[in-house]
């Protein structure tokens, strides 16, 4: 594998069966998360499928996730899925929480629609980068 190619796992998730008629089913967020990987020339190491709502209980499959990257014998760049409310519909704070829970792992959230921005050095014109010259616009 080419060691320059960044890598990154897709997240789909549904909160219900009528998602599915609706278009924003489980193959359609895989086929959006594929696309999306493929535009920006990433490899997809595996795609996780959830295939209930995460208000039902504890979200079993973000503890899968980060156990996969944690162990991934290849760094995981990315955590793709289709849009926000496929992360987390539980507000701000969880998002946050999440967000950061991965960020820890080196990785970075990423949304197809793209509302989630990359974080920005404010010192990037000066060479230098501390922990707190880096925000994320989206927060």
């Amino acid at each position: 594998m080419n060691t320059t190619t960044k890598n990154c796992i897709i997240h789909c998730r549904v909160s219900d069966p009528s998602q599915a008629l609706r278009g924003d089913g489980l193959d359609d967020q895989e086929k959006i998360g594929r696309a999306f990987a493929a535009r920006n020339g990433w490899n997809v190491l595996k795609v996780f499928r959830e295939p209930f709502s995460g208000k039902k209980g504890a979200r079993a499959k973000i503890d899968e996730i980060l156990l996969y990257i944690k162990k991934s014998s290849v760094p995981v760049n990315y955590y793709v899925f289709k849009s926000i409310d496929r992360f987390t519909r539980a507000g701000v704070p969880e998002y946050l929480h999440l967000k950061n829970q991965i960020e820890t792992l080196g990785v970075e959230a990423v949304d197809s629609y793209g509302v989630i921005q990359p974080m920005q050095n404010t010192l990037e014109n000066l060479d230098e980068e501390y922990d707190w010259s880096k925000f994320s616009p989206s927060d």
